[in-house]
């Protein structure tokens, strides 16, 4: 047992008016306030040597360190029990602490209430993510079933990733072998209209070469008659 810090306002009241209280005075003051008499002595002896102010202070302190002693064993039996959560519950509290990594207690406390887990165990699992991460940390708490579940849908994604990506790649080589196939059409378009050109060229010479030679041979016939003519 030890002075909390009310009964020490109490007490500085008291030392106030008598800093140095008799036994029966100091009876008069423990038995009324649930303090034993050798807590309210020692208190009175402390506070004529240090000050209510200072001597406060050193309750203030005392209170924390144990406290945090406290924490620290509570700590350890969580962690100790090995308890599992949700993936619900941890994705919860990764988001609480992306925002605020040490929270306070009565932050703890609303955020248990929102992931309906107890107080020391919102502490343990933000100590714990504080020295390992929140990824690390759902292989450690993580129920077996969510973790599985979890691997499970990673493994179906990088199974839709890569047959997503083997689509892609599928449609950029039909993409590269059409862009070919096209050329070739077109230069194979093109050299046929060359070859029309030239057949259109080669029967227009063709027929000048036939014109050209009937009517030689028109001539001649006129010729040959004018000669038979004047014979």
């Amino acid at each position: 047992m030890s002075i909390t810090l009310h009964q020490h306002d109490i007490l500085t009241q008291f030392y106030n008016r008598n800093p140095i209280p008799d036994q029966r005075q100091i009876e008069a003051i423990a038995i009324p306030y649930g303090i034993s008499i050798y807590y309210v002595q020692s208190w009175f002896s402390d506070c004529r040597r240090m000050g209510p102010e200072e001597l406060r202070a050193e309750i203030c302190s005392k209170k924390k360190k144990l406290e945090k002693q406290k924490r620290k064993e509570e700590r350890e039996q969580e962690m100790a029990s090995n308890k599992k959560i949700t993936y619900y519950q941890h994705k919860t509290l990764t988001k609480f602490y992306e925002t605020n990594p040490i929270p306070n207690y009565d932050e703890r406390e609303i955020i248990a209430e929102s992931v309906a887990m107890t107080n020391i165990a919102v502490d343990c699992w933000f100590f714990r993510c504080r020295t390992v991460g929140p990824e690390k940390l759902w292989q450690e708490v993580g129920e077996e079933a969510e973790i599985k579940k979890e691997k499970d849908q990673k493994e179906l994604l990088e199974t839709i990733l890569q047959s997503k990506n083997q689509l892609e790649e599928q449609v950029e080589n039909k993409t590269k072998e059409n862009e070919e196939l096209n050329k070739i059409i077109a230069q194979q378009a093109t050299e046929l209209t060359e070859s029309k050109n030239l057949i259109a060229d080669k029967n227009a010479e063709i027929q000048n070469l036939i014109k050209n030679s009937v009517k030689d041979q028109v001539n001649a016939q006129q010729d040959q008659a004018a000669n038979l003519t004047t014979m």
